[in-house]
């Protein structure tokens, strides 16, 4: 009899100890504020803190239609900066169907990020504006591309933000999209189809770096096209950022 109450006690002591240790860091394990329930993202992306000092205002504008073209050749295809149609993309390149647009969101279904080694395929999604429920709009869609600095393919530094981690809120089809993000190695390929154009990036260092050092370590200032992934890091946490970042292929 002792020794089946002894049993007992000792069930019920393990089970409280390891309930009592969820409930303590459930909410640093989902990414979420415990008094608000949201999804924290770095405040960085969206208060100007990595806002482009000298944002220039001629880069080009994603069309809102995509023009038609011909089936490029393999010649083609290999160029990073050859014309696309949604037609004469790669099957695994092309979108789902088209959601339901957002006024706060640019939503193209040609605009998709591939990464071939991570079995990773997301679209594009640029934010109107720097603000959190935007980013969080986009981060439901895909990816977010940061509005305030260059776009893929265009000289300076393109800054593309998506999850690596899951949330009992965000429930997205790409809350996992960036979580094997640091197996990329140098001279993997990062494809994306932005504004009916290829471009192929290859993959120069993967970092990782305190959320105070976005100035030391990304390339902002560059005149290259270069094309930077960023992620909270580790997976569940925001302690740190991890980035990808790659120059474009000739």
């Amino acid at each position: 009899m002792i020794k089946k109450i002894l049993k007992f006690l000792f069930i019920f002591s393990v089970t409280f100890v390891l309930t009592s240790a969820f409930l303590l860091f459930k909410d640093k394990f989902f990414n979420e504020n415990p008094e608000t329930g949201k999804v924290e993202l770095p405040p960085e992306l969206y208060e100007g803190l990595l806002s482009r000092k000298n944002h220039q205002n001629s880069a080009q504008v994603a069309p809102t239609a995509l023009e038609s073209s011909t089936l490029p050749t393999s010649s083609q295809t290999s160029t990073p900066s050859s014309t696309l149609s949604p037609a004469s993309l790669p099957h695994e390149a092309r979108s789902q169907p088209a959601e339901s647009e957002s006024p706060q969101v640019t939503i193209s279904d040609s605009d998709i990020l591939l990464i071939s080694k991570l079995n990773v395929k997301a679209p594009i999604i640029t934010p109107s504006f720097l603000q959190k429920e935007e980013f969080l709009l986009a981060l439901q869609k895909g990816v977010a591309l940061h509005p305030s600095f260059a776009k893929p393919g265009e000289n300076g530094m393109a800054l593309i933000y998506g999850h690596s981690s899951r949330s009992r809120r965000f429930s997205g089809r790409y809350n996992l999209v960036f979580t094997n993000l640091n197996r990329l190695k140098p001279g993997d390929e990062i494809t994306t189809y932005f504004s009916s154009q290829k471009f192929v990036y290859k993959v120069e260092k993967v970092i990782t770096f305190y959320p105070n050092e976005e100035d030391k370590y990304l390339p902002k200032e560059t005149q290259e096209k270069i094309l930077v992934l960023l992620t909270c890091w580790p997976p569940g946490s925001d302690a740190k950022r991890l980035a990808v970042i790659a120059k474009i292929s000739p």
